[in-house]
């Protein structure tokens, strides 16, 4: 039964994974470069989230819940130089931020 959880959850993360990351591509976002990793407890993590998306004063438009589950949350932070996810883990009881740049339309155009 534990080995059936395990194997659930594994593909959970990746399908999790996979749909973070078509999420920076469909905004046309660039390669995404992991920022911060800080070990903490899950409900830590999810406090930390919510009150750095608070203190910079995101509007509620551009925060885009991505997953939210009990052992996985992943939230997307629109801002003006980039995308931003941030992903807390309970398994793995770590906070992970990545951001994603937009490309220089400039040169696309």
């Amino acid at each position: 039964m534990r080995d059936r959880k395990l194997t659930k959850l594994s593909v959970t993360i990746g399908v999790v994974i996979f749909i973070a990351s078509l999420a920076g591509q469909a905004t046309g976002g660039g390669d995404p470069e992991t920022i911060a990793v800080k070990l903490m407890e899950f409900d830590e993590c999810l406090l930390t989230t919510q009150r750095t998306i608070t203190s910079l004063g995101v509007a509620a438009n551009r925060v885009i819940p991505i997953v939210n589950t009990g052992a996985l949350q992943m939230t997307k932070v629109v801002g003006d130089d980039g995308n931003y996810i941030f992903t807390c883990s309970r398994p793995d009881r770590k906070l992970v931020i990545t951001k994603s740049t937009p490309p220089d339309w400039h040169l696309v155009h």
